[in-house]
């Protein structure tokens, strides 16, 4: 019984290990032009973002210049930014 606990153990231990990395060595700069994409069509209004980067301490995932034009029929100017 000692033995298929230590296993198990053993088993968990490594799942989360491989969890880890794979958060750690995550590039989320891959998905930003379908990230981009699916803003742009939510909003109907063109997005732009920078840098991507995972934060897998606070679960969160944050980006560098950050941009949402305004409608070009409105105005030259960027919305938010």
């Amino acid at each position: 019984m000692k033995r298929l606990s230590k296993g198990i153990m053993v088993f968990v231990i490594g799942v989360l290990l491989l969890a880890a990395g794979l958060l750690f060595s995550f590039d989320a700069n891959r998905f930003r032009p379908q990230i981009e994409d699916a803003l742009a069509d939510t909003l109907g209004r063109p997005v732009s973002l920078g840098q991507l980067r995972v934060s897998p301490w606070t679960a969160s995932l944050e980006a560098d210049d950050f941009r949402i034009d305004e409608d070009p029929a409105f105005s030259d100017e960027s919305f938010v930014s």
